[in-house]
């Protein structure tokens, strides 16, 4: 087993920054206001932090609800990694309408 560490911590990376930009992004009566709107944010959340573990390099996972990025201990991000610009590109990577359509039951 390797042994890992914290590479980057902060509240962008949190799952509260993330639910913020999406209900930021659907905030329209056709959503707001449709019964599976809670879920809809949580699926694109889960969305947002699969797409962010995706473009990590090997060993590297991103943890929302600590507010972290974890990896190899002699690994790294990069001197100019910023986790703002890491969760935007990870929300920013995820197929909105496929995910409403998921949830809302409707065509993409």
């Amino acid at each position: 087993m390797t042994t890992t560490t914290t590479h980057a911590r902060g509240s962008d990376l949190g799952r509260q920054y993330v639910a913020d930009g999406w209900t930021g992004y659907t905030n329209t009566p056709e959503c707001t206001e449709h019964p599976q709107y809670e879920d809809l944010i949580a699926a694109l959340v889960d969305a947002t932090h699969e797409a962010g573990n995706a473009s990590l390099p090997d060993g590297f996972y991103w943890s929302p609800d600590l507010s972290e990025i974890v990896g190899p201990v002699d690994g790294s991000l990069g001197e100019d990694f910023d986790g703002k610009e890491f969760a935007d590109a990870a929300s920013e990577a995820v197929d909105y309408g496929v995910v409403e359509a998921r949830v809302f039951g409707t065509a993409a």
